[in-house]
């Protein structure tokens, strides 16, 4: 029955980050950009430093995602009508055992992830499109002179810990 459940937890996580994967995969690429206004978002992502900011935001996402996969696997388990009547070993064993599983199935399925995923091609995509669609080029100039700025390289230290902490 546990592992029934395992699975169906597992395949339901697999399932979503297959059709995240297709639905990305069929988006079309970047439009067409200025390259004055391409370069100005360039720079931007590179004085926000967009690439390790998404890293941490990343790292942190997958840090939730195991603690909340430990949670749901103790409660599965805890759940299981044999559980009231087992010793606490077989108990202990059985969690050990599943959450195991799930750990080697959860890093199994990050590093897939991370193999077939371009996250930072993604993301720049993303941001190249947005910042695109509601910036001008002097918002943009702004944007980069800020970020430039004492207050602007604080704002870009910080975001990873504020994402992490929320």
């Amino acid at each position: 029955m546990l592992k029934r459940q395992f699975q169906v937890i597992l395949a339901i996580t697999v399932i979503s980050f297959a059709l995240m994967s297709s639905a990305r995969a069929q988006e079309p690429s970047t439009p067409s950009i200025s390259l004055s206004k391409r370069a100005l978002i360039g720079e931007l992502l590179v004085v926000t430093e967009v690439k390790k900011t998404a890293a941490g935001i990343y790292q942190g996402f997958m840090e939730q995602q195991r603690k909340m996969s430990e949670e749901l696997t103790k409660q599965v388990i805890e759940a299981h009508p044999d559980y009231a009547q087992m010793s606490d070993e077989q108990k202990e064993r059985a969690k050990t055992q599943l959450l195991e599983k799930s750990t080697h199935a959860e890093r199994r399925m990050q590093e897939l992830i991370e193999a077939r995923i371009n996250l930072t091609q993604i993301i720049e995509d993303i941001y190249y499109q947005l910042y695109d669609k509601y910036y001008t080029d002097e918002e943009l100039k702004d944007l980069v002179d800020f970020y430039k700025s004492p207050t602007g390289r604080k704002q870009t230290a910080i975001i990873p810990k504020l994402f992490s902490e929320s």
